[in-house]
């Protein structure tokens, strides 16, 4: 039986780019952004919820294995991250602010 969370985006994301402290325990859950749901790493720092590419996505993408780019080949997840085309800039540590979209 399936117990981790799951949390639906409908509004707003950004990007975090302020200060995480290095004792943040990070969480596997499930994001439903659009019609797909991608496991990602979530915490929670003072108000603001934030999640992080889960670190084993570089297997996920079948095309991008082939041409050994890397990435997750969902446009909903590059979207959701920010990534380009095959997440030819993917960075496992993106930390993305999801509190105005919850």
């Amino acid at each position: 039986m399936n117990n981790m969370k799951e949390i639906t985006l409908n509004g707003t994301i950004i990007e975090y780019n302020n200060f995480i402290p290095s004792e943040s325990e990070w969480h596997e859950i499930i994001v439903r952004y659009g019609e797909k749901s991608y496991k990602v790493l979530h915490t929670e720092i003072g108000n603001c919820q934030l999640i992080k590419p889960f670190p084993d996505l570089m297997k996920e993408c079948q095309y991008c294995k082939e041409t050994n780019k890397g990435g997750y080949h969902e446009f909903e997840f590059e979207t959701l991250f920010g990534f380009t085309n095959h997440c030819e800039n993917f960075t496992p540590n993106r930390v993305i602010n999801i509190s105005n979209a919850m």
